[in-house]
């Protein structure tokens, strides 16, 4: 075979598949020009973020207001179960014979001591001087406090008692005259925590006489 002709196919048929084979689209890789390159006075407000809606909480509801008559109630609580109380007064011991010494109303002083205790019911005991006659009055009795939270105190009493003549001496236990049974009335009203005014209205029976006891004083409160 003539070398030419072999030669000459040859270069016609790589023309021919050249001329074959497709060719790639012109891409366009200039960047997008933006309204701002385009219009350069006018600003671009930025694109505002889209809201998340979000699930509101119910507000907590503040805590109300103690009631009126509770806070009262507290301001005048009353809490102690223990006391002690400093009274005077005036006595008047009626005598059976009268005695013109003891027959006349006269001054006295003391203290009262409530044992601590639970409830309305106390242990207390006293003395008194009656500097007139110089005499003394020790006293034990069963207290029953009503209404014992509350700032008005009502309370009777129930107890023995026993005189201290000074002209007696020795002999004053001996004598069934100088012992008494009593009973009285009173009431408390605090004044400003924890302290408290009394006032109490005895009557003390014995043997040969009788002795009425009208007292205020002003009352300790602890425990």
């Amino acid at each position: 075979m003539n070398l030419n002709f072999v030669l000459g196919l040859a270069i016609f048929l790589a023309g021919v598949a050249t001329s074959a084979a497709p060719t790639a689209p012109s891409v366009d890789v200039q960047p997008k020009e933006s309204q701002a390159d385009k219009d350069p006075g006018k600003s671009v407000e930025p694109k505002a973020a889209p809201e998340i809606e979000t699930l509101s909480s119910s507000p907590v509801p503040e805590k109300p207001a103690l009631n009126s008559e509770l806070e009262e109630y507290q301001k005048y609580f009353y809490r102690y179960n223990e006391s002690l109380t400093f009274r005077f007064g005036a006595n008047h011991d009626f005598g059976d014979p009268p005695d013109e010494e003891d027959d006349n109303t006269s001054a006295q002083l003391g203290f009262a001591y409530m044992f601590e205790s639970q409830g309305k019911a106390h242990l207390e005991t006293g003395f008194d001087l009656f500097p007139k006659r110089e005499e003394f009055l020790i006293h034990v009795g069963l207290k029953v406090v009503e209404m014992y939270t509350e700032a008005f105190r009502p309370h009777y009493k129930l107890g023995a008692a026993l005189k201290l003549d000074s002209g007696d001496k020795f002999n004053t236990p001996i004598k069934t005259e100088n012992y008494f049974i009593f009973g009285g009335l009173g009431f408390e009203d605090t004044l400003s925590d924890p302290i408290s005014v009394r006032v109490d209205m005895e009557l003390f029976y014995g043997k040969d006489n009788a002795l009425f006891v009208l007292s205020a004083g002003v009352t300790w409160g602890f425990n």
